[in-house]
């Protein structure tokens, strides 16, 4: 009896065994997870923008616009406005000339009714409002025979995103903007408006003058006096309205003044649709009501 029970129990162990042995036989080895791993997950590095480099001097007041101002400088003004004249009547009172000593490319200088700044000797320098609306970016000045700007041989200099004029109406002397003695100017996106006699003045042999989608207005005598120049004065875009005044342009063998796709006001329509000496394409004119008296 012992025997069958030890004989039965090596039977049960052996048929164990074959079974064990039976699992792993049919196996197909080629797809043991520990033979061939899966291939690598693909894992995207993350997008990294470069960051933008701004090399641009921004600006929150007239004082640090003005010790920015410089060869080479690309100064950005924050949105605001700014009346340059708090700052520059101060200095100036308290200084005097020894202020324009110790500054290389920007003077104060004396005129009727206050005091003005000049910036002089400038090259490749650019002064953008801090946004694409003219009219966030204001730079204004209070003496009416002062000029808003001035720049004295300066040259590859662009200005854009900006309104710029007097506090006051009235009796004038000083411009918006003056560019004398200076080449490869290009004004942009900007409004000139009075008071100022003129809201554009070139002289001394400027040339190579652009000005492309701005509004000249409100002026004295007019949007524009362009004298003694050596090279052209165009304005692409632009509207010249609202003045009091036509303005001038000093013809000459050197100077050539384009409009392209302009807009004229009453005042300045009666100036510029007569003149023989420009160059005017595409313009819009408003109905004529005075022929002009050129001084001929």
């Amino acid at each position: 009896m012992k025997k069958k029970k030890l004989l039965r129990m090596l039977i049960l162990a052996l048929v164990l065994v074959l079974t064990v042995a039976a699992s792993g036989c049919g196996s197909d080895t080629d797809n043991n997870p520990a033979d061939n791993p899966p291939d690598d997950p693909v894992i995207n590095d993350p997008v990294i923008d470069d960051p933008v480099e701004d090399d641009s001097i921004h600006v929150s007041s007239t004082e640090e616009l003005i010790k920015a101002i410089g060869p080479g400088a690309k100064i950005l003004v924050e949105p605001g406005y700014y009346n340059m004249s708090e700052y520059i009547e101060k200095v100036w009172a308290d200084e005097g000339e020894g202020w324009n000593d110790s500054h290389e490319y920007v003077q104060i200088q004396e005129c009727f009714d206050g005091a003005e700044l000049l910036v002089h000797n400038v090259d490749e320098m650019t002064i953008t409002g801090g946004t694409d609306n003219f009219g966030d970016t204001e730079l204004v000045v209070n003496p009416r025979y002062a000029g808003v700007l001035t720049f004295n041989n300066c040259n590859d200099l662009e200005i854009s995103n900006m309104t710029m004029g007097h506090t006051d109406r009235g009796d004038c002397a000083g411009n918006v903007i003056n560019l004398v003695g200076c080449s490869n100017v290009k004004l942009d996106n900007m409004d000139l408006y009075g008071c100022g006699v003129y809201g554009l003045q070139t002289e001394y042999f400027c040339g190579d003058v652009l000005v492309t989608d701005s509004t000249i207005r409100d002026c004295e005598y007019g949007p524009l006096n362009i004298n003694g120049g050596k090279g052209k004065v165009e304005l692409r875009n632009c509207t010249l309205t609202g003045s009091n005044g036509g303005g001038w342009y000093e013809a000459s063998d050197t100077s050539q003044l384009h409009f392209y796709d302009c807009s004229f006001g009453e005042w300045e329509s009666n100036m510029w649709y007569f003149y023989e000496n420009i160059v005017a394409e595409n313009c819009e004119w408003s109905e004529i009501t005075q022929y002009p008296d050129y001084g001929w």
